[in-house]
């Protein structure tokens, strides 16, 4: 009997272990998932020029505001380059658009931050295969617009070399096509703005040619009725959309009142009232045409578009202007923005028909409700005459402005390399209104030579400085060296030392980040020619003065720790990881008064020794920044390895005449 209980007791203590067992292994896998690492790597090792980059990634905590960017590795942390959020996922891929030639790196951050969490090196390398024209086409987003466009030259040169120039057939369908291919390269361009389409403008610009120096081979009356066939065609097919709405298949600008200030430059481009005059005297002079659906089209649309303004276009005006004095105390933007859109489209009303007395009324209270809540916020908002005229632009200076006090005399469009320039960007409202901020915020200012960006600097405002109401911003672009004050100058001067030796067209943006999002608001633009044929030394120069200027008062950490073989041994793990790439080490700080020993979670056995430390380089631009990194040694149960790096920490951007302070 006592052995029968003895052995129940056992196997009830082994199924125990095994429960036991299984639980602590289980544990221990979760554990170890806990602990994944951090990892991201593109694809490939070496993409194409503006090759699309995929990055696949995992181990990130799943925060909404992690965030991966493909940069080049001498840029400061701060700096963005083109980046992307993960969107919470703590595993997966991203795909990036293509970049220029070059070398780069992939850069982890958690929750907006700006500790590299983990980074991948990548290349970007010209194609050495030379493509044909069809597989530039092909790979285009926009080759079915371009393959139009094709189509269409292609019959004007059939028409240019036709033996039957000068008919009337010929005539109007050669001035047809002149009117149609600006919009399908427009469509091009906008559908692929890499696209190399100067080909295709040469050809239209010859056609034109063409058409201006042999029109004269037409006779008169040929002639005068091309043009009266050229005006319908090029104007009757915007107004069939609204007489179509009769049979329910209205569409385009008649109905796109949504973009407002668009609806009124479509009015004004119809011109409706001198159309109709045109095709009346045309319908009586030229019977027999073939164009009688374009010419009833052209009469009828007046009736028309009077029955769409009053059961559609008069109720949103109003719906506009209620919405102005709705939010007059509220949101003063939007009250504004609601004004002028009433204004805009009573204006677009009134230039279609001009005699009718009911949008003549609506017109006349639009415009009344833009200058009774535009002047009252107005007040508030422009500083002066000056901002007034160019609200949302940036405006330049050839010596540093005084709001309110501006002297127009040293506004200039034209600069040459090496002159001082400053700026003032005139806003439409204050940042906080723009932003509907009620935190901080960062402003952006980006420089584009050309219509290539360049460069940006992000500085940030505290809320403090948003409840001032600030509507405008002072801007240094190229200041005189002995006053300068901001650092985005040294980013400017240094860009634009580099470019050609040339005229240029240079433009600045100001932007601001949408609290909470990704998406970016605008403030102001502006631009100006600049003469660099001579000059980009003092660019050059002052480039370095800025930054020196700027980093006057940043010096490396103190060391916490004096271990010249540590320090050694540190100085050998960069250069044998190859962190000496395009930058040469200058000096290693300790950081750290004393390692930190890493054990096991589970059984408690040391695993390596971690100190932190900072490693000042000098990049081959001639800049200098230090790194903020943790190095370790293995431990192998008797004694710690060799010293490695084991995380990448800040970097931050010094004067090269402090490393050593």
């Amino acid at each position: 009997m006592k052995k029968i209980i003895f052995i129940v007791v056992i196997s009830f203590l082994i199924i125990l272990t095994n429960q036991s067992v299984y639980a602590f292994n289980s544990s221990t896998e979760g554990f170890r998932n806990n602990l994944d690492e951090v990892s991201v790597k593109t694809s490939k090792d070496v993409y194409i020029v503006n090759e699309q980059i995929t990055v696949n990634f995992s181990g990130l905590p799943g925060n909404k505001e992690d965030w991966i960017t493909l940069i080049k590795p001498s840029a400061s942390v701060r700096d963005y380059g083109n980046w992307k959020y993960t969107h919470g996922q703590s595993s997966g891929s991203l795909t990036f658009k293509g970049m220029k030639e070059g070398e780069y790196e992939v850069r982890v951050f958690f929750s907006n931050g700006f500790t590299i969490q983990a980074r991948y090196p990548f290349k970007v390398i010209k194609s050495t295969k030379v493509a044909t024209l069809e597989e530039i086409i092909d790979s285009s987003p926009a080759r079915n617009y371009i393959n139009s466009l094709v189509e269409r030259l292609d019959e004007l040169e059939s028409l240019k070399n036709s033996t039957d120039w000068g008919s009337e057939r010929t005539m109007m369908r050669y001035a047809s096509l002149l009117e149609v291919v600006p919009i399908h390269l427009e469509n091009v361009l906008s559908g692929d703005p890499n696209f190399d389409a100067s080909v295709y403008k040469t050809r239209f610009k010859d056609y034109q040619s063409y058409y201006s120096a042999n029109v004269g081979k037409a006779t008169e009356t040929n002639l005068a009725k091309a043009d009266f066939e050229k005006i319908l065609t090029a104007k009757s097919w915007k107004l069939t959309n609204l007489m179509d709405e009769r049979l329910g298949s209205g569409s385009g600008w008649v109905h796109s009142y949504y973009n407002t200030l668009n609806y009124l430059k479509e009015a004004k481009e119809m011109d409706y009232p001198n159309l109709l005059k045109i095709t009346t005297e045309g319908d009586t002079k030229f019977k027999g045409h073939s164009f009688d659906y374009k010419v009833q089209t052209v009469k009828e649309f007046a009736t028309v578009y009077k029955l769409y303004y009053n059961q559609t276009l008069e109720s949103v005006i109003n719906g506009l202007i209620e919405g102005a004095y709705e939010n007059k105390t509220i949101n003063a933007q939007d009250a504004i923005k609601y004004a002028e859109q009433a204004k805009q489209l009573s204006d677009a009303a009134l230039l279609l028909l001009p005699n009718d007395s009911s949008i003549k009324a609506l017109n006349k209270q639009a415009t009344s409700t833009l200058e009774k809540i535009g002047g009252a916020i107005f007040a508030k908002v422009y500083t002066s005459d000056l901002h007034k005229d160019h609200a949302g632009k940036i405006v330049f200076f050839t010596k540093k402005p005084s709001i309110k006090a501006e002297n127009r005399s040293t506004i200039k469009t034209t600069y040459k390399a090496g002159d001082f320039i400053y700026a003032m960007a005139y806003l439409k409202g204050s940042f906080k209104d723009l932003t509907k901020s009620t935190n901080g915020i960062n402003v952006t200012v980006s420089l584009f030579v050309d219509g290539s960006k360049k460069t940006n600097h992000t500085f940030g405002m505290d809320y403090a400085s948003l409840q001032k109401g600030m509507t405008y911003s002072f801007m240094e672009i190229i200041p005189d060296p002995a006053t300068n004050k901001h650092s985005g100058p040294a980013k400017y001067a240094q860009k634009l030392a580099t470019i050609s030796p040339r005229n240029h067209t240079i433009k600045f943006s100001l932007d601001a980040m949408q609290p909470g999002t990704s998406a970016m608001i605008h403030l102001a633009d502006g631009e100006f020619k600049l003469d660099c044929s001579t000059g980009q030394d003092k660019l050059a120069a002052y480039a370095v003065t800025y930054r020196e200027k700027s980093l006057s008062n940043v010096y490396m950490p103190k060391a916490k720790m004096n271990n010249s073989g540590l320090t050694n041994s540190m100085k050998s793990a960069l250069q044998n990881e190859g962190w000496e790439n395009d930058k040469k080490e200058q000096r290693v700080v300790i950081t750290g008064s004393s390692w930190k020993i890493h054990k096991h979670p589970v059984n408690g056995k040391i695993l390596y020794r971690s100190i932190p430390a900072a490693a000042a380089f000098k990049t081959n631009e001639g800049y200098c920044k230090y790194w903020n990194l943790t190095f370790k040694q293995g431990y192998n149960g008797s004694t710690y390895g060799k010293t490695v790096v084991g995380g990448v920490g800040s970097i931050v951007e010094l004067s090269c005449k402090n490393i050593f302070k």
